[in-house]
């Protein structure tokens, strides 16, 4: 997956993992902020990160209705990527 961001390629990761019953996104599970920092540091394309979520009408029936939401596109700060580099040159 690094390799795709590094292409600049559109990697989705859906779902993370993770299933609750809560009606919001969740925050960033620590796989994504990684690849992500990971493909800057070593010189690729800073990618944006779309935050998706899954709301099914009824979690426990097979093929009940389901809306997916997306929230406005996240990209890293500079001060974050640098904090990134920092902490991994040492």
């Amino acid at each position: 997956m690094v390799n795709g961001l590094s292409q600049g390629c559109c990697i989705s990761l859906f779902p993370e993992g993770r299933s609750y019953d809560t009606a919001q996104l969740l925050d960033f599970m620590p796989g994504v902020a990684l690849m992500t920092l990971k493909t800057i540091a070593e010189g690729g394309p800073v990618p944006s990160i779309i935050p998706t979520g899954i709301h099914y009408e009824n979690r426990q029936m097979f093929r009940s209705g389901v809306v997916v939401e997306h929230s406005d596109p996240y990209v890293p700060s500079q001060e974050i990527i640098s904090l990134w580099k920092l902490g991994e040159n040492r």
